[in-house]
């Protein structure tokens, strides 16, 4: 019900969900059946995990409060006894963090990169990875081979909220094609990885608002993309901007029009507003790369709204030409390569619409 409503499912759910036997205990032996051994614990920000062997595939699935995604099904579409919001897979050698979408599918969203596998595995994630809001206490599952076992375990992240935490939003990993057939001469100027955003974070840090893009590789401070953030501060129908910035080729949707936006290209950031139905320039914005990240901090006197916890975010990625203009797929196509969507599957559906010479207009996200 509360996924066919598109509404959090309350937390006293997932406790119901919670049948199995929980095992409390980090750091102790968390199954152990025919010779196997599994062990876990949580410590400085990152949860480890232990199996005693590599012979047999598993899966954990877990199940936080705070993510914006449920599944009742697992990677296969075979129904779960309970709602999971995560999922880690040890396939054919290889770690692979997925998150669940609303249809019950999963994304990837990362390869797990801490790991070590000798005649056991032993690996760790981020605790942040199944963390996109608040606090709270998660859940998870196992699957070893065909196996999944009844025990339940779990862990409480800290109440402090990571510091003013008001949203984290991960994208899925490899979706920046646009719908899946845009091309372009892959060199060291130009790569998919180049515009494919990873993760999107917005923080209360006191009088600032911080925030951080995370792409698959970052060149030269930005050299040949441009990548824009637009705001809906006020949420309202149809009141802001309905149109992103000169050659994307794609607009808003109705509940998503925008009041506050920046664009990030060739080392150069910039701050716009919309105001008396107009686009007015407010003047640069000092960001810094850090890894693959845009970093950059706005005082909240600027933004005006206090709002925070309701705004929508439309963030979009492209390529640009030599000449520096927005590089164009074709005639009539959305030239955006990636954006900010729970599934590749949705990003897909949206930006094709221009095949059936329908507009393309893409919707926020929010808390």
């Amino acid at each position: 019900i509360y996924k066919l409503l598109q509404e959090k499912i309350p937390q006293k759910i997932f406790d119901f969900f919670s049948c199995g036997e929980m095992k409390a205990k980090e750091g102790s032996v968390f199954i152990e059946e025919k010779g196997l051994k599994f062990y876990w614990k949580k410590e400085e920000g990152k949860i480890y995990f232990v199996l005693n062997s590599t012979l047999f595939p598993f899966k954990i699935y877990f199940n936080s409060p705070s993510s914006s995604f449920y599944s009742f099904k697992d990677s296969t579409g075979t129904l779960l006894e309970f709602p999971a919001s995560h999922l880690v897979e040890f396939k054919k050698g290889k770690l692979l963090f997925y998150r669940a979408n609303s249809d019950d599918t999963y994304s990837l969203i990362s390869g797990v990169y801490d790991v070590n596998i000798t005649t056991s595995i032993e690996f760790s994630i981020p605790e942040y990875y199944l963390r996109e809001r608040s606090s709270g206490t998660v859940q998870f599952r196992v699957k070893i081979g065909d196996t999944f076992y009844p025990e339940f375990g779990y862990f409480s992240f800290p109440l402090d909220n990571e510091n003013g935490l008001i949203l984290r939003f991960f994208d899925p990993m490899g979706d920046s094609k646009g719908p899946g057939w845009y091309r372009v001469e892959e060199s060291t100027s130009y790569s998919y990885s180049m515009v494919d955003i990873r993760e999107f974070v917005v923080k209360d840090i006191g009088r600032k608002l911080f925030f951080s893009i995370k792409l698959g590789k970052i060149v030269e401070d930005l050299k040949n993309v441009f990548v824009d953030l637009y705001i809906d501060i006020n949420g309202a129908f149809r009141k802001g901007a309905m149109k992103f910035f000169p050659g994307r080729n794609a607009f808003c949707d109705s509940f998503s029009y925008w009041e506050i936006a920046f664009e990030f290209k060739n080392g150069i950031g910039k701050f716009y507003r919309y105001e008396f139905e107009d686009i007015k320039e407010v003047g640069s914005i000092d960001f810094k790369i850090v890894g693959n990240r845009i970093n950059f901090e706005i005082d909240k006197d600027v933004l005006g709204s206090k709002n925070y916890e309701n705004w929508k975010y439309i963030l979009i990625t492209g390529f640009l030409d030599e000449e520096g203009n927005v590089y164009k797929v074709g005639e009539n196509t959305p030239n955006i390569f990636d954006y900010l969507t729970e599934s590749y599957i949705l990003q897909k559906r949206t930006l094709s619409k221009y095949l059936r010479k329908i507009g393309v207009s893409l919707k926020g996200v929010k808390r």
